[in-house]
């Protein structure tokens, strides 16, 4: 698992029991606010972050949901959860442009691939060394 996986899980329970506890965690749209303004507020810091407002924090991803596969989903968060995976369109962090139109724009995509082969194989052989 990515470890922006794991940090969403976290933020989404962490929000969510934060929501649970006011008795407004419910569909979707809870789920969408459980892992943003509700996390924040959990951690005492949505002033901070948690909501797009000029001069919070925000990191924003954004998938296109107007294809074949996402036909017919009328709750867009739900499209996005529950339907076919989707790469990322388009993602900034910081203000700054990682992924535009589905390409990273920030690395080599051929780099980072080739350093995570010789890094799996340099695990495989440390692993097979202990056996």
């Amino acid at each position: 698992m990515h470890i922006g996986s794991v940090l969403l899980i976290v933020w989404l329970v962490i929000g969510g029991i934060a929501a649970g506890q006011r008795g407004d965690f419910n569909g979707t749209m809870g789920c969408s606010s459980a892992g943003t303004i509700e996390g924040a507020r959990c951690l005492g810091r949505d002033d901070e972050f948690g909501s797009l407002e000029p001069g919070k924090l925000a990191d924003v991803a954004l998938w296109r949901m107007d294809d074949l596969a996402h036909a017919g989903i009328a709750d867009p968060v739900a499209a996005l959860v529950l339907g076919p995976p989707r790469p990322v369109d388009t993602l900034l962090v910081g203000g700054r442009a990682v992924v535009e139109g589905g390409e990273l724009r920030t690395a080599s995509e051929h780099e980072i691939t080739t350093d995570i082969a010789r890094a799996s194989r340099r695990l495989a052989g440390r692993v097979e060394a202990t056996l």
